[in-house]
């Protein structure tokens, strides 16, 4: 069996007595890294003589014997120099190839992005007409009196009564004739019917608009800070007596008429026609394309009253009150 020496580095002056002493068997290969040889003896080489890196396996075999294998690996580490790997990097080719694909790739993303952006804001708008649309028919077909916090988002009504000039109602800060100054003014307002019966006992069409900034949606857009960028819409809307009278002729019975008049008085379809987006282009609003009607049916009574220093009637519905049909019984 071979013997082989083993030594401890302690420091570097050791290191260098080691290799000028005669006795010695730890030397030092290029880089520094240390590699033992064949203790006398046992080896045709002298002492002190280094590794070369194309020793051939024979001798190193005659040399150490079975441990020709560890000698060889020391005698690679130690005759190798650092940084000498063998190892080859990317050719300026493949780098341009490589940058070539992550162009194209960034190209198509550039190109989808605007699309997807368009699709998401149009999401978010319809999101928020949604819940907008479906907060503002609960207030109104429940008679709500008390949503104050309206005034920050209805910024405007306009309503036309019959042949008369347009009446605009503002939440404007300034002391202007028509303000919307709570939210009974407001639900009351957009709960006027379509067709309006007045206490002369004449009629009247009457059209209801409203501008509206969104109630719901991003928290950076309310308040007075966000008005010049905040999302806003058009909202219309109508309250009509349901209509199901039965055809007249001999075969009408009395309970048939009084039906009909017991819808036509307790029984109302409400729109709410939204068109959105709403911008302003000069002193004129104009919408866009976007477009949805919420309807449903209310039953209860239409009250409408005449709050001081107001220019036109307030309605709300009462759900939980009804006309009598015999005082409507005449009509028909």
């Amino acid at each position: 069996m071979m013997n082989l020496k083993r030594f401890t580095l302690r420091n570097p002056s050791q290191a260098r007595k080691g290799r000028a002493g005669e006795n010695s068997n730890f030397h030092y290969g290029p880089g520094h890294l240390p590699f033992a040889v064949c203790s006398p003896g046992f080896s045709r080489f002298s002492r002190g003589d280094r590794l070369k890196p194309g020793l051939h396996t024979s001798q190193t075999e005659n040399c150490c014997g079975e441990n020709s294998a560890t000698l060889r690996t020391l005698a690679k580490v130690a005759t190798s120099p650092l940084g000498n790997t063998g190892q080859s990097a990317f050719t300026m080719v493949e780098i341009a190839l490589c940058l070539g694909i992550v162009v194209f790739a960034l190209v198509a993303i550039v190109g989808v992005l605007p699309t997807g952006l368009k699709v998401q804001k149009e999401n978010l708008e319809e999101t928020i007409i949604n819940q907008d649309g479906v907060f503002l028919m609960e207030a109104i077909r429940s008679g709500s009196k008390g949503l104050d916090d309206l005034t920050n988002y209805v910024e405007s009504i306009t309503i036309k009564y019959g042949s008369q000039a347009p009446v605009t109602f503002t939440n404007s800060v300034r002391l202007v004739p028509n303000r919307l100054t709570n939210g009974l003014h407001i639900v009351g307002l957009l709960s006027t019917p379509k067709t309006e019966r007045l206490p002369d006992g004449t009629f009247r069409q009457n059209s209801v608009t409203a501008r509206v900034r969104a109630i719901n949606g991003v928290a950076s857009e309310k308040g007075r800070q966000g008005e010049e960028s905040s999302f806003r819409y058009q909202l219309i809307s109508e309250v009509v007596p349901f209509v199901n009278r039965p055809p007249f002729g001999s075969q009408s019975t009395t309970d048939d008429l009084r039906r009909s008049a017991y819808l036509l008085n307790n029984l109302y379809d409400v729109r709410l026609t939204v068109r959105w987006p709403l911008f302003q282009r000069g002193v004129n609003w104009e919408t866009g394309r976007g477009r949805k009607t919420f309807r449903t049916l209310v039953a209860g009574e239409l009250h409408g009253f005449g709050p001081p220093k107001s220019a036109s009637y307030l309605y709300f519905f009462e759900p939980n009150a009804f006309v009598s049909t015999n005082s409507f019984s005449s009509t028909f």
